[in-house]
């Protein structure tokens, strides 16, 4: 399971971080671990952690009951970390993704089965496998082939918006001198192997933008953001004013290894000089982006991201707005790659963009997928960890999101835990 969403390695003077809390409801009937209990611990365990800041939404019987968030979304100003602040959600922006897809299916623009290529303003077959064709499925299960081209993703991370189109830069990566120079497809053909591959979910931005005729900023904002009420969540800081860029994003953070700089090409987004947090040193990065905003760059907060964990675990409808129906649902959350070989398939079922785990496979993977008790999608990218998993049976969920990339191992084992106790 990467804990990098593009494969990138990404004495205190602030001891005492501010904490935020937002109880909606103050206990639960449901067996275990309370919101109350999970949120009393959480303090000492993000200090332990030593991440910058953390914000959260518990969710259970399919109603928010805790909003909050602990530490700082900037050090140098000690500005604290809130609910409401936005953070990068990394990977997680593929459950978006996946989500604007499967509404085209439900709109009859396009099938699952159908060939990829059939959607796209350019060839897209397997070099050795030319006779399989590489479909809107397997892009959506990590099953198609495709290999991450790293040093193209590593050169496309820049401060800002992406100065290269979604369109330029998978033309590039798939057909041009960068694919001469690293091969993005692996051995196997396609729907023969697991292999997770974020280029597969750049290249489903572009079919959105074939299939709507717009960009994948607004389809997103204006098919499922708007109508979720996640006015705030953005991927291009170009959609949020100056003032909010300043005041309302949470600075994300890179810890430094003792007497060890910054790693190309996250050395690039480095500014200021490095903050003492933690027992560390913390190196603020820049607002970023890289090109293929659809698989990793929506921006949001624990406030927002609660409002589209509701909406999945009510049926796909939120407050009268319904964004999927519940069969898509369903079909989301069920084991796409159960008929390929243990070898071939991952250590959890592999839905659409989601991942179902079981008592066996969620804090130590077993060899064979455990039957799904949840089903989750983690990210991380430098200076920023997220994690969003959901329990439909009953209406349990959890998002977590930091603005410290070392945060994600913590981000899942808590997920874990909030997601066992409820049983």
């Amino acid at each position: 399971m990467p804990t990098h969403r593009h494969g990138l390695t990404r004495r205190a003077a602030l001891t005492a971080a501010p904490a935020f809390t937002l109880a909606i409801a103050s206990r639960s009937p449901a067996a275990g671990l309370t919101a109350d209990d999970f949120v009393a611990r959480l303090p000492e365990r993000l200090q332990a952690g030593g991440v910058p800041g953390v914000s959260w939404a518990l969710i259970e019987r399919g109603e928010l009951r805790h909003l909050g968030a602990w530490g700082f979304a900037n050090l140098a100003t000690r500005q604290p970390l809130r609910a409401d602040t936005l953070l990068g959600t990394a990977s997680v922006t593929k459950t978006f993704t996946a989500t604007l897809l499967m509404q085209q299916v439900e709109r009859g623009r396009c099938g699952l089965d159908d060939p990829a290529a059939q959607h796209l303003p350019f060839a897209l077959r397997h070099p050795a496998h030319p006779e399989v064709p590489l479909t809107l499925r397997h892009l959506l299960t990590h099953s198609s082939g495709l290999a991450d081209p790293s040093a193209a993703y590593a050169a496309s991370y820049a401060c800002g918006d992406p100065a290269l189109s979604l369109e330029a830069w998978l033309r590039e990566a798939l057909h041009g001198e960068a694919a001469r120079a690293q091969p993005p497809f692996h051995a196997d053909a396609p729907g023969q192997r697991h292999a997770y591959s974020n280029v597969g979910y750049g290249l489903l931005g572009l079919v959105l933008q074939q299939l709507t005729s717009r960009s994948y900023a607004q389809l997103l904002r204006e098919d499922l953001l708007q109508p979720l009420g996640m006015a705030r969540s953005c991927v291009l800081l170009g959609e949020l004013s100056p003032e909010a860029q300043a005041h309302e994003l949470a600075t994300p953070y890179e810890q430094l290894a003792p007497g060890k700089a910054l790693a190309p090409p996250v050395d690039r987004l480095a500014q200021g000089a490095p903050m003492p947090f933690a027992e560390g040193q913390h190196q603020a990065l820049c607002p970023y982006s890289f090109a293929t905003v659809s698989d990793g760059l929506l921006r949001s907060s624990a406030t927002e991201m609660a409002r589209f964990a509701l909406a999945l675990l009510q049926g796909g409808e939120l407050e009268g707005r319904r964004i999927l129906r519940a069969p898509t649902l369903a079909l989301m959350w069920s084991d796409q790659l159960a008929a390929l070989p243990a070898t071939q398939r991952p250590r959890y079922q592999q839905g659409l963009a989601w991942r179902g785990l079981g008592d066996a496979n969620a804090a130590s993977p077993a060899p064979t997928p455990a039957p799904a008790r949840y089903w989750a999608h983690f990210g991380s990218d430098p200076g920023t960890a997220a994690a969003l998993t959901v329990r439909p049976q009953d209406g349990r969920g959890l998002v977590m999101l930091s603005n410290g990339a070392r945060a994600r191992p913590l981000l899942g084992r808590l997920s874990v835990e909030w997601m066992a106790a409820g049983r």
